[in-house]
């Protein structure tokens, strides 16, 4: 019995820490920076996706908007609080020139638990699927999740951030708002 009872508070323990502090796609410890980390605009950030449907997305393609790539998982609790709010970020500042791409990084056979999420949620931002996490593991060699980039319109690199908790959204608009020039 006693056994019993440290393990249950074990897993309590541990499902708190990566419901507040992110969560892992790897073997490696959760980690969030809890700040978000501009840095200085410079390396040209390049990949090719499929989307929902199959069809290969460029980020190139973007060029001339500003964006925002978040790579999550099904199974990550913070991702999903964060992406609801990324989505009133692609509202807000859509027609000025954002960009929000939703980075899949679920195992091909999860892969139809991401799709029924993202179309649960009724989203309008570009949700594209990494399920080798070939361009998450390039971009993001920590593996933290969530974890997101922004580019600016000439497709550099201004933007990283490792993890989410409540209030990250502002920083991440702030970003997003002296890039976009308002």
């Amino acid at each position: 019995m006693k056994n019993y009872i440290l393990v249950t508070a074990g897993v309590t323990v541990a499902l708190m820490v990566v419901s507040l502090f992110g969560c892992a796609t790897t073997s490696g410890t959760s980690k969030s920076t809890g700040a978000a980390h501009a840095i200085t605009p410079g390396q040209t950030v390049s990949f090719t996706l499929p989307d929902a449907s199959g069809n290969d997305v460029r980020l190139a393609d973007a060029k001339g908007s500003v964006v925002l790539v978040s790579f999550w998982a099904s199974w990550c609790t913070p991702c999903k609080e964060e992406i609801p709010l990324l989505q009133e970020l692609q509202d807000r500042y859509g027609d000025q020139g954002l960009k929000v791409l939703l980075v899949n990084v679920d195992t091909p056979d999860k892969m139809s638990e991401a799709k029924a999420y993202i179309k649960s949620l009724g989203i309008s931002m570009t949700p594209l699927f990494d399920p080798d996490s070939s361009t998450t593991g390039f971009l993001n060699p920590d593996n933290d999740l969530p974890f997101s980039l922004m580019v600016d319109r000439q497709g550099r690199e201004i933007y990283r951030h490792h993890g989410f908790a409540p209030g990250d959204e502002a920083d991440i608009e702030e970003i997003a708002k002296q890039a976009l020039s308002i």
